[in-house]
């Protein structure tokens, strides 16, 4: 499919961008079911490869703790 090929190459391009400039992406999903759907794939694609950290949690109630360790990488605190 060539509009798929023109939105992965439009995502490398911007991934090797935000590479070059030293990004670090950081992610967290609430997810009601058990299967992730393009949004989160692509989430864990780019945090991935920006040794970002990317969380999952079933429940809203598991965002508090989630954004705090995200906040301790970020900050550098243990």
């Amino acid at each position: 499919n060539t509009q798929a090929n023109l939105e992965v190459d439009r995502y490398n391009k911007f991934m090797n961008d935000f590479l070059s400039r030293g990004g670090k992406a950081h992610a967290v999903v609430i997810r009601a079911g058990s299967s992730m759907g393009a949004p989160s794939e692509i989430l864990g694609n780019l945090t991935q490869n920006t040794a970002g950290v990317f969380k999952v949690v079933a429940v809203s109630t598991g965002l508090k703790d989630s954004m705090q360790a995200i906040g301790n990488v970020i900050t550098g605190k243990p």
